[in-house]
């Protein structure tokens, strides 16, 4: 919780700054000025989407999908605002004849889309493995007065190799019929309650 309220603060804090500060670029009338104005205001947009996603995204459910969804919106919304001030430079160069601000613009523009793939394809990646939120979700279909849960836990993921090889494995169950009648044989034969369940192996999981 406290990590959400300091994400929403900063948000707010940038979003103030990017207004101030566009507020202020805008009453010159010089190059530098219209440069931090574009900036600004681009800063607003991106500042703005995220603001807006945040909202959305919490108010559906703050999962750990969502805070996926959130990362990426808020990569691809902040890329974007940096993008338009590139472009600008390219822009203003071009009409000034000016060399060496295109070359900027140009190396702008390159960095920003080399960092957004990045940054994307990492926050794509937080929801990958046996979360905490994915392990609660194994043991909620456990029968808890048949079977020990969290031995259920524990080879449901010794037995799947990923978190997608389970989803795949049980959304088609007429497709992999012996190997999930393999599954829940395992898991009757160890982990009915009562039994000893000493074989039970200890695993690092995946995070």
């Amino acid at each position: 919780m406290a990590s959400i309220l300091i994400l929403l603060l900063l948000l707010l804090t940038g979003l103030t700054f990017s207004i101030l500060i566009y507020l202020k670029a805008r009453k010159n009338d010089n190059a530098l000025s219209q440069s931090h104005a574009i900036l600004s205001g681009s800063m607003i947009l991106g500042f703005g989407i995220m603001l807006i996603a945040y909202f959305i995204y919490k108010g559906n459910g703050w999962s750990e999908d969502n805070r996926v969804a959130f990362y990426q919106t808020g990569t691809i919304s902040v890329a974007l605002g940096f993008l338009i001030f590139g472009v600008h430079l390219i822009l203003s160069g071009k009409k000034q004849k000016n060399l060496l601000t295109m070359i900027s613009g140009a190396g702008w523009v390159i960095g920003i889309l080399t960092i957004a793939f990045f940054s994307y394809g990492l926050a794509s990646k937080l929801n990958q493995g046996w979360s905490p939120e994915k392990k609660a979700k194994i043991k909620a279909k456990c029968n808890s007065s048949e079977l020990d849960c969290e031995c259920y836990l524990q080879r449901t993921m010794t037995y799947f190799k990923s978190v997608e090889d389970y989803n795949k494995t049980l959304s088609n169950e007429s497709k992999y019929k012996e190997r999930v009648d393999a599954y829940f044989t395992m898991i009757t034969d160890s982990c009915s309650c009562g039994q000893v369940n000493s074989n039970v192996e200890e695993v690092e999981l995946p995070f």
